[in-house]
């Protein structure tokens, strides 16, 4: 039986580990991964919803960049005032990495999104 520590680790690891399948997938341009992206982007639009659109757009506007920086900053700058210190650095620092790595990928892997590149899965962005 798992520890309650371990779980965050094991999860943490096994998120890796997918993040590194679906990495390679993508650099070696494997077949599965068109098939991976289809059947996302179906189960997504079964689900989607016309009047749940302005919420989807400002759930997935939060992930910018940008504006990932500034919500952390503001996080950190919080657990200033609240005296955490440790978690305001913690969170300012892992704020900064997860940016930078985001970024990285981004600019080594350039892959357009599966909708815009295969127009037959374009209905996320209808409707």
């Amino acid at each position: 039986m798992l520890h309650r520590r371990s779980l965050p680790l094991c999860l943490s690891g096994a998120a890796l580990i997918i993040f590194i399948t679906l990495l390679v997938g993508i650099v070696t341009d494997a077949n599965w991964i068109h098939t991976v992206d289809q059947q996302v982007i179906a189960f997504v639009t079964h689900f989607h919803a016309a009047t749940l659109k302005p919420l989807l757009l400002i759930i997935t506007e939060l992930g910018n960049p940008s504006i990932l920086v500034v919500l952390t900053m503001l996080l950190a700058a919080a657990l200033l005032l609240c005296r955490y210190r440790t978690a305001a650095v913690f969170t300012a620092s892992v704020g900064a990495i997860m940016g930078v790595l985001n970024v990285s990928i981004k600019y080594l892997i350039q892959r357009p999104r599966p909708f815009i590149a295969d127009p037959q899965n374009s209905r996320l962005s209808q409707s």
